[in-house]
């Protein structure tokens, strides 16, 4: 929850806020059954939604849909958005990124094995690291969201994005 008075509240990303508070982490509250919001704002009806089946949507959904808005602009004239991870964050941007943006979605997995599953989530295309920069291009893509973030994937990103592209770490990185 934002102080709602520093520069990151104002700009509508209090998500980030140095002051603010978190649910279970820096104020009571997160896994109990009731929780005291400061601001109507932070919640949000379920309706008819299943709470065991959304919860997940609260992170992955969220996490992967900031990412792909954050970098979507990135990806115009036919320069396409590569996601690198197919963990449960990379597999949500995939989604949300074919319901998002124009551009071709390619996934940069691990193993060959994840290829397949990459493709029937929505993307274009899919490839083990190793034969990314062949099927993709050197500074070609107009943006990169790494869901990895180890020294051997944020190379690689920096290979492939186009100049002015934008590189961006999702989640946690190690």
């Amino acid at each position: 929850f934002g102080c709602r008075a520093c520069g990151l509240c104002r700009a509508g990303r209090d998500q980030l806020c140095l002051n603010g508070s978190t649910g279970g982490s820096t104020a009571d509250g997160g896994f109990a059954d009731y929780i005291a919001i400061p601001r109507a704002r932070y919640a949000v009806p379920l309706g008819d939604l299943d709470p065991i089946v959304s919860g997940p949507l609260a992170d992955a959904g969220l996490t992967s849909y900031a990412a792909v808005v954050r970098v979507a602009s990135a990806c115009r004239a036919g320069r396409p958005l590569v996601i690198i991870g197919l963990g449960g964050l990379g597999r949500v941007a995939i989604q949300i990124a074919r319901a998002q943006i124009k551009a071709a979605v390619l996934a940069v997995v691990r193993r060959d094995a994840q290829v397949e599953p990459a493709i029937a989530l929505g993307a274009s295309a899919a490839m083990t690291a190793d034969k990314a920069v062949q099927s993709v291009g050197r500074r070609t893509a107009g943006a990169v969201i790494d869901f990895v973030g180890s020294d051997e994937t944020l190379a690689l990103a920096g290979a492939i994005v186009a100049p002015r592209g934008l590189v961006a770490i999702g989640g946690i990185p190690g």
